[in-house]
């Protein structure tokens, strides 16, 4: 298998949509000036074949949806694994993260009251947290997601194969 070479194509594209992940392929031709075609089969190469765009997300404001306390509770589980596949089940958490360290689980959770956040504890240590700090978030001044860093070495061209071009003219000169 080749490895995957991003392109300065690729990099506007993953910059553009991180920009703004519901704008059109319209939008984006005029913008980057290529064809939607192009733009289409970048996308689905980063998407479907390369994995590198693992979706879009919607953003809630959750104060306005009533949870009045967004929470990072840090836990030290006996076996992480085992505690994050029950956490996750649970519709309260909106991320969950492995961690290096003595509390080697993170797990953000949304509550709308604390009498629910102490519900949330209890089944906690039924999972397996052995000891855990609970902080409250107050704001979230910065939420950029993963940066959109392209290397200096960047090449103009991804090199992922043969080109249509040089495979139509070695078949061109196999009938010869």
């Amino acid at each position: 298998m080749r490895r995957k070479t991003l392109d300065r194509l690729d990099w506007e594209l993953l910059k553009t949509l991180a920009e703004n992940p519901g704008i059109s392929y319209t939008e984006i031709k005029e913008k980057l000036n290529f064809s939607i075609g192009t733009i289409y089969m970048r996308v689905r190469r980063l998407q479907e074949d390369w994995g590198i765009i693992k979706g879009q997300r919607l953003v809630l404001d959750p104060q306005k949806l009533g949870f009045s306390l967004v929470t990072l509770i840090r836990v030290q589980a006996t076996d992480p694994a085992k505690f994050i596949e029950a956490a996750k089940a649970h519709p309260e958490v909106g991320a969950i993260w492995m961690t290096t360290g003595e509390m080697n689980v993170y797990v953000e959770a949304y509550f709308r009251s604390p009498a629910e956040l102490q519900e949330f504890l209890t089944k906690l240590v039924k999972h397996g947290a052995t000891r855990m700090e609970t902080q409250l978030i107050l704001d979230k001044p910065v939420d950029k997601g993963v940066p959109v860093l392209p290397p200096s070495n960047l090449p103009e061209r991804a090199t992922t194969g043969p080109s249509r071009k040089s495979s139509s003219s070695a078949k061109s000169k196999a009938k010869k």
